[in-house]
């Protein structure tokens, strides 16, 4: 009898022992697996860093192509206004055909300039980031 409770206790034991074991075991490949994750952290973190810095900048140069876009617009529409105010004082048909001409073509330059400007910063998607937009901004 006491035999069988030695055998009983040495096979408790080693149950204890076996299970200590793994719980290390688990541990350890728990704390790799914390590291691995740490490193993934802050290895996502420095990219997405440089990539909202490189969002931020391509918002800068729309920003910029946008308020140059929009001075050009407002030449084009004074300059319109302009012909058109001299085609309505010329007389001689030619010379208000010219005026009226280039009346027109600045008017429709100003209407893509201004086109252009109120659109630039909707070309400006967070999709292109590292990747070649369709068109250049500047």
């Amino acid at each position: 009898m006491e035999g069988q409770l030695d055998d009983a206790r040495q096979s408790f034991t080693d149950q204890i022992m076996q299970r200590e074991n793994e719980n290390n075991d688990l541990k350890t490949k728990l704390q790799e697996i914390e590291n691995k994750s740490e490193v993934l952290e802050k290895s996502l973190q420095k990219q997405f860093a440089s990539k909202n810095e490189e969002l931020s900048e391509k918002f800068l140069k729309a920003r910029t192509y946008s308020k140059r876009q929009g001075n050009y617009s407002s030449v084009s529409f004074v300059l319109f206004g302009a012909f058109a105010i001299g085609t309505s004082l010329t007389t001689v048909h030619l010379a208000m055909c010219v005026s009226l001409a280039a009346a027109l073509t600045f008017f429709a330059v100003g209407c893509y300039c201004s086109y252009n400007a109120n659109t630039a910063l909707n070309n400006v998607k967070v999709s292109q980031i590292g990747n070649n937009p369709s068109h250049s901004l500047v």
